[in-house]
């Protein structure tokens, strides 16, 4: 589904979508939210909304530019709205690239190498 306007009235499209077709496991919104600066209170209370209303097995998948880490450590990176999307229950996730074109997936933690082909991800 391709959905813009108000979050809440997208939330509102994609719970009755996905309540009239069988089996959906994944939902994925992608640029769902502003690409700089914190993230709408609205947009957040939204996601929060859809994670409530829809089946407890169907994945949302949530895919928005990062922040830059401003801090003292040596980041490359800052999640967004972190502490809200774990306080909802949400795993954070960050794909990034590191020297010389080579490509990162930090599972909370757990970074792992990465290529990138035709195929999908490939971990290495």
């Amino acid at each position: 589904m391709n959905l813009i306007g108000a979050m809440d009235r997208c939330v509102d499209a994609i719970v009755e979508a996905a309540q009239s077709l069988p089996r959906v496991g994944l939902i994925v919104l992608d640029d769902w939210c502003s690409p700089t600066g914190r993230i709408e209170k609205d947009h957040l209370d939204a996601v929060f909304d859809l994670a409530e209303r829809i089946h407890p097995k169907t994945c949302i998948l949530l895919i928005s530019k990062s922040g830059t880490d401003v801090s003292d450590t040596d980041s490359a990176y800052k999640i967004r709205s972190e502490t809200q999307f774990k306080d909802q229950g949400f795993a954070t996730w960050a794909l990034y690239e590191g020297q010389k074109g080579s490509t990162f997936l930090d599972m909370e933690g757990d970074v792992q190498g990465l290529k990138i082909d035709e195929s999908g991800f490939i971990l290495i």
